[in-house]
């Protein structure tokens, strides 16, 4: 009997020991990976952007089928109407956080540096390409993911008002040729990957954007730009959800601030403005169609205002009656100037889009100076000969002065608009 009993007790011992075995090993299969899906992926790396003004989107980058987050973020602070740092920054779900894999980014300033990305998938790697074009250079650096993170495969830095470039690659020593880059990345540029961006929520977005557009009409008050004291508002213009700035600069005209790339492109946000006429009927009419409502009515209101050349040098240009005013100023130093003025008809436009006035009947030119020595103001006036304006579509109004071919009196300098006081 105590042997049976014996018996039993051991038979049930290791039916327990191989139970507990069993339970043991069992749930050590695929537990956190396998359970991890997109829709908890990606509220794990929401978390990274809660309330915070952004762009985003969700992508499978390594085709494992669990999506990472690209990230646009900005510093909420502002230089020269530009956000003053914008961040690319690449989240992947490491356990049960989000892990950044790559963060690249670019101060902002008054010349607006563009800011955007590319991503490819090739040969079972993933790659993302991020672009900085700002102030005639341009950095394109395609990143790899290895080893957890991204890391530099290869890349241009261009000067592009030299036409100068230079190319590298990973792995290549010395010189890098364009063929040698052009070899690396061919097949990897061949297979890009589709993304559309999303917004944070249009009130997050708006909080950030008004005071965008606030600091961008400061600095073009500053740079006189748009005239110190002009009104303004906010108002959702193209029905989009999203804040501009109406300006009024005029009676008739103005400029719109609004912020770009809003939702598919895969670049940065940035603050911009474009002028605007109202037509007869009060309609709004803007930029490339300004020129061209200019034109069919015989007005010139969009060229009415200051142009300069530098802070010596600048014209005034005013519309009485059908004529057009150009009163130039120069100043070459503190005591001296000259003055001229000229009543031009405006001739509208011609075919390769250039709008002319002119006065061929002449001007006036009025010369001041001051004598070092005695402290006497001197001041010579004379009728001068025509002068016509040139101001080429988007480009800065060209001055002829008839009676200075060699260019001394000041024929041929651009100045550019930088107030509109129509």
């Amino acid at each position: 009997m105590r042997a049976r009993t014996h018996t039993i007790l051991k038979a049930f011992m290791a039916l327990v020991l191989c139970l507990g075995m069993l339970i043991t090993v069992m749930p050590a299969t695929p537990a956190s990976a396998a359970k991890m899906t997109n829709k908890k992926a990606q509220k794990i790396l929401k978390k990274k952007i809660k309330n915070k003004f952004c762009k985003y989107t969700f992508v499978d980058l390594d085709k494992d089928k669990i999506d990472e987050m690209i990230v646009f973020t900005y510093s909420g602070k502002f230089v020269d109407g530009d956000d003053s740092k914008k961040t690319i920054t690449v989240y992947k779900v490491s356990g049960k956080k989000a892990k950044a894999v790559l963060s690249d980014s670019v101060e902002g300033d008054y010349f607006h540096p563009e800011f955007s990305f590319n991503l490819y998938y090739y040969n079972k790697k993933s790659y993302i390409t991020v672009h900085e074009i700002h102030e005639g250079y341009s950095f394109h650096t395609t990143y790899v993911y290895k080893d957890g993170k991204y890391t530099v495969y290869a890349g241009t830095q261009e000067d592009i008002s030299e036409e100068d470039t230079i190319y590298y690659v990973t792995g290549i020593d010395g010189d890098c040729t364009g063929a040698d880059y052009e070899k690396a990345t061919k097949n990897i540029f061949a297979n890009e990957l589709a993304c559309e961006m999303q917004l944070c929520a249009a009130k997050t977005a708006n909080k950030y954007i008004k005071k965008l557009l606030k600091d961008k009409y400061d600095h073009s008050v500053e740079i006189e730009t748009i005239p110190a004291g002009s009104k303004y508002s906010y108002s959702d213009f193209d029905g989009d959800g999203l804040l501009e700035m109406i300006v009024q600069t005029g009676k008739n005209s103005g400029n719109i601030l609004y912020v770009t790339d809003k939702y598919t492109a895969s670049s940065a946000f940035g603050a911009w403005d474009m002028s605007y006429t109202l037509d007869a009927e009060g309609n709004y009419v803007w930029g490339w169609d300004a020129f061209q409502y200019d034109n069919e009515n015989g007005t010139a209101l969009r060229y009415v205002g200051r142009w300069m050349a530098d802070n010596q040098f600048y014209i005034d240009v005013v519309s009485e009656g059908e004529k057009y005013v150009f009163h130039i100023k120069y100043y070459p130093n503190a005591f001296d100037s000259e003055e001229w003025i000229y009543f031009t008809d405006y001739l509208g436009e011609s075919e390769d889009l250039m709008a002319t006035f002119s006065c061929l009947d002449g001007g006036t030119h009025m010369t001041t100076y001051t004598d070092r020595e005695t402290g006497e103001e001197i001041s010579d006036f004379e009728y001068v000969g025509g002068s016509e304006f040139y101001i080429p579509y988007d480009e800065g109004m060209t001055w002829l002065n008839l009676d200075d071919p060699d260019g001394s009196l000041g024929s041929g300098v651009t100045f550019e608009q930088i107030r509109n006081d129509d």
